[in-house]
């Protein structure tokens, strides 16, 4: 069996990528309205993947590298989703916790039947880590729209030109 190989890069973005899950995680706890705090919650899995993603995407970019389309199409689109699922969210909170636990309320029925198995300390983080699901899969397919509309389009990245000796590099 062959030993798994990291490079410092990939565990640079990972390191990165936690950092920043756990910042968010610290800051939601540190606000005190409970709904404010599930809206910050739900955003949190679109946000760490755009997030590796686009650190992934502009270490390709600083090396000259090749960026691919789908995955520059997924960042854009992915982080206006996220922007707006927070924005929504800050704007109307009521209202967004109104139609998150209307989405939730499927995954509920699946889960009724187990629920008196779970001890109630535990409710609520059970809660949590359902709450971004209704919320993560839509945005995943807005993102991967952006990311399909960019590969057939090509419009949200430019691609780097080689530049004549002795001028500096430019953007096409």
């Amino acid at each position: 069996m062959r030993i798994p190989r990291f490079s410092i890069g990939g565990l640079m973005v990972m390191t990165c990528a936690l950092a920043v899950q756990l910042a968010a995680i610290r800051a939601a706890l540190a606000i005190p309205d409970r709904q404010l705090r599930l809206a910050v919650h739900v955003s949190l899995p679109m946000g760490a993947l755009v997030t590796v993603l686009g650190l992934v995407l502009g270490r390709r970019r600083l090396r000259g590298r090749e960026v691919s389309p789908f995955a520059a199409g997924f960042v854009a689109l992915g982080t206006a989703a996220t922007a707006t699922v927070l924005g929504f969210a800050l704007a109307c909170h009521d209202c967004f916790l109104d139609h998150l636990l209307n989405l939730l309320r499927p995954i509920e029925s699946i889960i009724r039947p187990i629920w008196p198995l779970v001890d109630p300390s535990w409710a609520e983080t059970v809660e949590y880590l359902l709450a971004p699901l209704p919320v993560f899969l839509p945005q995943l397919v807005v993102a991967s729209v952006g990311g399909w509309l960019n590969t057939r389009f090509r419009v949200t990245i430019a691609r780097r030109r080689p530049s004549p000796p002795g001028q500096p590099e430019c953007l096409a």
